[in-house]
């Protein structure tokens, strides 16, 4: 019996017989009964759950907060963020009301950023007193480099002369002047951390074109910075350090910790950069700061082999190193190399390591490390479970009526299942369509966060065929074995699409074939999700149906999209293109696409950034880097830094976003710089006006983890100027100005009297 019919067995067996001998009705009777039974205890349960606020249900925190004198909070819905942390910690918070412990705690409770508060009255200069000596603020020390690291900043110790300027006139300051006003004898200042950090295992480093033995962390071969990863504070009372906060790591702390100067942080036991080289028997060697050489023969993360260290001189020297291996100034790499073959020289700030000159070539390098993003957008080691099942959703695609799954690693392979290459895998799919009939759905799980190409066992490049109402998903994540009947075995549909980030080399190639005789009855497709594409997506001439793209990297600044034709009006004109969460180059085609849609995306061109002049665009919360150009566009809360060119002005709209002068639009509502420049006719006022309101970003270089960010420089009508008074762009789902809004009201009642409080952003 099945666990629906609990309530049948607790019948005498007489009626169960009876029952039995008339076809079971009283037993299908039972089954409903006992459906309405377990609703009711699913409502017990949650009523239980929803007494107490860890365990309550999201709705119900602003209802608790309400009962807890809570008042004044905007109720936010951004993904992952919850201020069931601060009602949780109301009462705590009332306790320690006033300290800078609380007002630190308030900032990570209400905003989810890191936070750190600067009491500026510590760090003033003051005439000394023998019965008043004052501990901290020093004047600086050049020859000490380590707080000169700090310096100015929320974890220096550097003395400061008055600023009498108000600490809170920064939303309405010059660019110039955002940082001034800070130290002055009321003042407290709240430091937010805005980026986060992720950490990724396993993943390969690229290696520098033309050079031997060096590599950068960046999977698409650019400098990038190390992040830390946070630690938790040991005391509730304790302020908060440099390792409790998600920042750039420097060359400096972490020389610091590998000459054992500072307690191990960052390269200890729980380290957050390391280093391995696998060789071609898939032996790897793990470099760390230990005495000892580590091996790893099963790839496991557990040493196996200790082996004693080569003495180098009269030291033993760690097995891994910081230097400065940034480019010279006459240009070209430094010629500077580690001394012993089984060390290798890291450059946390550029992302760059080294191997010895003499050392084996590897097959391999594979690192550990830290990345920084302000949100979980493209490709990277987030946890994407909830969006891939709502990206599969969109579309009705259940991945427990899969036909056929297939894993791609490069290490592990069986050559049946998983594959080493993933042309091998698309080659698998290929074959499996042409024998099944259209109307299959497979499934490719690329399991590691390695480098792979679309080339089979021969290299040999294989593209993707899609035959009319077929559909495959190309995912990142693992394919776990399950116990069936004793045996573990891999289940197809099953896949965890969290840690991960793989690299596809090169580009990714789809293709269907309009001349190929069909009998679907349903729109076929490609679904992407979790995958970092070096040169992007290229659709050959055919007539592909859909497009899902989620949480993808392509190359910035280079082609994202490429929707390539034969002729005019002669194939992918019925093309539906879904973006979202991703970080994509320019989106081309030369045939009349239908439409594309693009929510929380930067698109970043050369150029152009999308150039679909028969298509019919859809953006929401979009930051669009170059010219645009199209048929008939809808937008919302979009940035488009730069011309727009829309053939039919009289569909379409745009609506809270930033749309430069000189564009040709449909209608626009309450979009920059138009509701600035108002009815002025002056052509002097109207020049300062478009030249003071247009986006600044903290950075455009898609290395960086602030890429695409919106810099505090920029203006309020920016970066409030979307809808409900959000930012515009592709930040704008994650309700930053009401965050900072809440804080801000928050810090009123909870901050002692006669102190002023302001914000400030690190990074």
């Amino acid at each position: 019996m099945s666990a629906d019919d609990r309530l049948y067995r607790l019948l005498p067996a007489v009626l169960r017989q009876r029952d039995h001998a008339q076809g079971e009705p009283l037993r299908a009777m039972m089954r409903i009964l006992a459906a309405e039974l377990r609703v009711l205890e699913l409502e017990t349960e949650t009523i239980y759950d929803d007494w107490f606020i860890e365990t309550c249900s999201e709705w119900l925190v602003p209802y608790i907060g309400e009962a807890l004198g809570v008042r004044g909070l905007r109720p936010l819905t951004a993904t992952g963020f919850s201020t069931r942390a601060f009602v949780a910690n109301l009462l705590d918070h009332r306790r320690r009301k006033g300290t800078a412990s609380e007002l630190e705690q308030l900032g990570r409770d209400l905003t989810q950023h890191g936070s750190v508060v600067t009491e500026a009255f510590t760090r003033l200069v003051v005439t000394p007193h023998l019965q008043h000596v004052r501990q901290g603020a020093r004047t600086a020390e050049i020859r000490d480099p380590g707080p000169l690291e700090h310096l100015g900043g929320p974890f220096g110790d550097d003395a400061r002369v008055p600023d009498i300027r108000a600490i809170e006139r920064a939303r309405s300051m010059r660019p110039a002047d955002l940082e001034h006003g800070l130290w002055n004898v009321p003042n407290v200042a709240l430091h937010l951390f805005t980026l986060q950090s992720r950490p990724i295992v396993r993943a390969e480093a690229r290696p520098i074109a033309g050079e031997t033995g060096w590599y950068r962390f960046d999977p698409l071969g650019r400098d990038t910075t190390l992040f830390s990863r946070p630690f938790p504070e040991d005391d509730i009372t304790a302020l908060a350090g440099p390792e409790h906060v998600a920042r750039a790591l420097t060359r400096l702390e972490l020389a610091q910790e590998e000459r054992g100067e500072v307690p191990m942080r960052w390269l200890g036991p729980n380290a957050v950069v390391r280093v391995r080289t696998l060789d071609e028997d898939g032996n790897e060697v793990l470099f760390s700061t230990a005495e000892d050489l580590v091996v790893d023969t099963d790839g496991d993360d557990i040493p196996d082999a200790p082996q004693p260290l080569v003495a180098v001189g009269s030291d033993a020297s760690p097995r891994l190193r910081i230097a400065h291996l940034a480019d010279l100034r006459a240009g070209g790499l430094p010629t500077r190399r580690p001394r012993d073959p089984r060390i290798v020289h890291i450059d946390p700030e550029n992302g760059r390591l080294v191997l010895h000159p003499d050392a084996p070539t590897p097959a391999a390098v594979l690192v550990d490390y830290a990345i920084g993003h302000a949100s979980p957008i493209g490709a990277g080691p987030w946890d994407r479970t909830a969006g891939f099942a709502e990206q599969l959703r969109a579309e009705g695609v259940v991945l427990e009526n899969v036909d056929a799954q297939w894993g791609v690693a490069r290490q592990g392979a069986d050559g049946t299942e998983v594959f080493a290459t993933l042309g091998e895998a698309i080659e698998a799919w290929n074959a499996f369509v042409a024998t099944e009939g259209p109307e299959v759905t497979g499934v490719i799980a690329v399991m590691d966060s390695r480098h792979h190409a679309r080339t089979n066992a021969a290299d040999v490049p294989v593209d993707i065929e899609l035959p009319l109402g077929a559909r495959l998903i190309i995912v990142a994540g693992a394919w776990p074995r399950l116990d069936v009947d004793g045996v573990p075995t891999r289940v197809p549909g099953m896949v965890d699409p969290n840690n991960l980030r793989p690299t596809i080399l090169g580009d990714l190639t789809v293709g269907t074939d309009p001349t190929v005789p069909s009998t679907a009855t349903r729109s076929g497709g490609l679904w992407l999700n979790g995958l970092v594409i070096e040169d992007g997506l290229r659709v050959l001439p055919g007539a592909l149906e859909r497009l899902s793209i989620r949480h993808c990297t392509t190359g910035a600044m280079g082609t994202g999209l490429q929707v390539e034709s034969a002729g005019p009006s002669t194939s992918n004109t019925t093309l539906e293109v879904d973006l979202e969460a991703s970080l994509l180059g320019s989106l081309q085609a030369t045939a009349p696409t239908r439409t594309l849609r693009a929510t929380t995306c930067v698109v970043h061109g050369p150029d152009a950034a999308v150039d679909l002049p028969e298509a019919h665009l859809q953006l929401q919360g979009t930051t669009l880097v170059g010219s645009t150009s199209c048929r008939v566009l809808e937008a919302s809360d979009c940035i488009f830094s730069g011309r727009v060119d829309t053939e039919h002005t009289q569909q379409g709209c745009i609506r809270y976003s930033f749309v430069p002068s000189g564009s040709h639009t449909p209608r626009r509502y309450r979009c920059q710089p138009d509701l600035s420049l108002g009815d002025l006719d002056d052509p002097v006022l109207r020049q300062r006006v478009l030249a003071r309101v247009r986006p600044v970003f903290t950075t455009l270089d898609p290395a960086l983890p602030a890429y695409a960010q919106l810099a505090q420089a920029c203006p309020i009508e920016i970066r409030r100027g979307g809808e409900d008074r959000l930012e515009m762009g592709v930040f704008f789902h994650q309700q930053l100005p009401w965050r900072e809004d809440n804080l801000r009201t928050m810090f009123r009642q909870f901050l002692r009297h006669g102190l002023d409080a302001g914000l400030r952003y690190e990074n």
